[in-house]
């Protein structure tokens, strides 16, 4: 009896340390479950209330087995109570099932966003490309009424920001009036399949209002109809990021056109937000359409056969983040296009970072008949050679330099600063050093440009 107490006491002890035992140390971990990142243990450099929920997030998010706990009782709360239980999803009315529903508000970081969005538009706009927004609304906004009884939605906040967009000449389309009006007669959010996107239906008109409006500068774009899609039905077992049986039969479309994809080819060298990392290019068949290079989240993040076929090359890269990169891309791709998509409810600190937008630094176009002053400085440059791409680190600057422009042919590009180094990066092959290069640089509080012919080191690192 007493050998059965203690080997009951090992077993009862072994089951409640197996969560600890399997604790997630990872770092900058996503849970698919809760589609966030888990959160991160914090620095101890001092004691607080808030360190000490801080702490206990950290242990509630990373025990063992929790989204396995967290699945299994969803599964019996719906078998038994017909209740969705899930950190992300909520069962509407009729059947629907919604996605991190919850009110927003216009606020300073909605704000800064719009800001941001306008000196993306200016910068683009500057070296002679377009630039168009495609915002796409959240199912809420779609099938309001089949939410839960009770709940109220409005997008109040969202006429603030297509205001400001309206302020700032921003070519913009909301996709919300089009996709509740298709709503009444076809189903463009699944009923509950996939509750935070639209579905391929939703998509196909959704796409085809921005290449409406892109046709209207660019007469060769033009929208898709259903005979270029290969039209069928997908029968989804779960709800996604989850175990949730739905069983729901969903539209999937598959593009006749061919194309060529380039992806494989750039993708180790293309930097991104390391979280948010979508890249793909595509080059379309017809070379007399228009290069566009387009920022997207995960309402087009896998649904390149909307595009793929609309532009001589389709360049998509994830939205969050990487758009206040725009230099980076715009020397690499020299697009004729830029599109920024966004849901509804990305426009948040989540997803576009308060800081990564006041971090934002974006040239002025160079002036070409500016005061220009030759130096003696001793500028210097080298290649960093890559398969698919070269990157040109300056050095030799001054201490007190604003912006930097590297010129080649009458080609200007503009020199990005960060982690402590000028550099900016092209196709390979797109410079080639014949000894005729300048950098041209301004100094902060000085109106007039200075510059010389930089010397080329003899330092090649390959990637």
């Amino acid at each position: 009896m007493k050998r059965l107490k203690i080997l009951s006491i090992i077993m009862f002890s072994s089951l409640m340390l197996l969560p600890f035992l399997f604790f997630n140390w990872k770092s900058n971990y996503i849970s698919e479950i809760d589609n966030r990142k888990l959160a991160e243990f914090p620095k101890l450099d001092k004691l607080s209330g808030d360190k000490a929920k801080e702490i206990f997030n950290y242990f509630n998010d990373r025990i063992g087995f929790r989204e396995e706990i967290i699945q299994s009782y969803g599964v019996l709360n719906n078998e038994l109570f017909n209740i969705l239980v899930h950190p992300a999803y909520i069962y509407g009315q009729d059947g629907y099932v919604y996605f991190g529903m919850h009110q927003k508000t216009y606020d300073d970081h909605t704000k800064k966003f719009t800001q941001s969005l306008k000196n993306v538009k200016d910068y683009v706009e500057s070296r002679g490309g377009k630039f168009y927004v495609l915002i796409n609304p959240e199912k809420t906004s779609v099938y309001t009424e089949h939410l839960p009884k009770g709940v109220h939605y409005n997008r109040n906040w969202m006429n603030q920001v297509e205001k400001d967009l309206s302020e700032y000449g921003i070519n913009f389309i909301d996709n919300t009036e089009e996709l509740k009006m298709r709503s009444k007669s076809e189903q463009v959010y699944n009923r509950q399949y996939d509750a935070g996107h639209w579905n391929d239906l939703g998509a196909f008109y959704g796409v085809n209002s921005v290449l409406n409006l892109i046709g209207k500068e660019f007469p060769k774009v033009k929208p898709h109809i259903k005979e270029d899609f290969e039209i069928t039905t997908e029968t989804k077992k779960y709800l996604p990021t989850s175990k949730f049986e739905v069983n729901e039969a969903v539209p999937d479309f598959s593009l006749k056109n061919s194309y060529e994809d380039l992806t494989g080819k750039y993708d180790a060298e293309i930097k991104r937000d390391k979280q948010q990392n979508h890249f793909s290019y595509i080059k379309g068949r017809d070379s007399e359409l228009p290069k566009a290079l387009v920022f997207q989240g995960s309402y087009l993040n896998g649904r390149e056969k909307y595009l793929a076929d609309r532009f001589s090359e389709y360049i998509s890269i994830h939205n969050y983040q990487n758009i206040f990169d725009i230099d980076y891309y715009y020397n690499i791709f020299q697009p004729d296009v830029v599109i920024f998509e966004v849901a509804e409810y990305t426009i948040n600190n989540t997803y576009f970072t308060l800081e990564k937008m006041e971090n934002m630094k974006l040239n002025p176009v160079f002036q070409n008949d500016s005061i220009y002053v030759q130096t003696t400085d001793s500028i210097k440059y080298f290649f960093e050679k890559g398969n698919s791409t070269d990157t040109i680190v300056i050095s030799g600057l001054p201490e007190d330099t604003e912006y930097v422009y590297f010129r080649k042919d009458n080609k200007v590009y503009d020199v990005h600063y960060e982690d402590g180094r000028y550099f900016f990066s092209v196709k390979s092959g797109d410079i080639v050093i014949t000894g005729d290069e300048d950098v041209i640089f301004k100094k902060k509080n000085d109106e007039k440009y200075y510059g010389n012919k930089a010397k080329e080191e003899k330092i090649e690192n390959e990637k």
